[in-house]
């Protein structure tokens, strides 16, 4: 059975693994993603015709993939807080029962 400090310490390691995956699904959106669009914005100026706009077309794809990668992690980072908050709450009501337990005897 775990004490109580290893319930709290495992709750905020499974929180911090969790701010981590937004942090990564952050810097996706502001780094790769925002990065592709103002490159496609200004593509134009420099470039025309046909191959460009294949190029550009591609472009948005992957910037349309690093969206969703980031939104991905955003799901997970919610999912692995869930599963942290609940597993939370088993063990500590695991310990009171354990706290709280009397043995038969005379």
């Amino acid at each position: 059975m775990k004490t109580a400090w290893q319930i709290e310490f495992d709750f905020s390691q499974a929180r911090a693994q969790a701010a981590q995956l937004e942090e990564i699904a952050q810097r996706l959106e502001d780094q790769g993603a925002r990065r592709l669009q103002r490159a496609g914005e200004e593509l134009p100026a420099y470039w025309s015709g046909r191959s460009a706009q294949l190029f550009q077309n591609k472009q948005e794809e992957l910037r349309q993939s690093i969206l969703q990668s980031a939104q991905s992690l955003r799901e997970q980072a919610a999912q692995i807080r869930a599963i942290a908050q609940r597993l939370y709450e088993a063990e500590q009501a695991a310990l009171e029962i354990a706290r709280n337990r009397t043995y038969g005897g005379s």
